[in-house]
């Protein structure tokens, strides 16, 4: 519930994506995940993903409540870890900060 989503909000990964979101000029909205904007976001600005079905997908979480898979199934087995990704994307422009996001949802997807 939204209880959780705000718990997962104060994760470092949506902290991150959030200050993306507002260094893009977007409006960060209390009911969707950083994450999920930012993912969003990409693909609305243009970001091209290899599989169609990636913002099928991705819509689909969106609308899902169960917003905590959603971040587990993004941060679990991150090549190089967490920290290591959280760290690379602090220092990405708001596109490619939300391309590496859909980049790492793709695989997920995949796998």
């Amino acid at each position: 519930g939204m209880y959780e989503i705000e718990s997962l909000r104060l994760t470092p990964l949506n902290r991150i994506a959030e200050l993306k979101l507002k260094s893009a000029g977007v409006k960060v909205t209390d009911n969707e995940l950083p994450i999920i904007q930012l993912m969003q976001w990409g693909l609305a600005i243009g970001i091209r993903m290899t599989h169609q079905r990636t913002a099928a997908e991705l819509l689909k979480m969106s609308l899902l409540t169960e917003k905590k898979k959603v971040y587990e199934k993004l941060v679990t087995n991150i090549p190089g870890g967490l920290l290591t990704f959280e760290k690379f994307l602090l220092k990405l422009s708001p596109r490619s900060a939300a391309e590496e996001l859909l980049e790492l949802f793709d695989m997920r997807l995949k796998a």
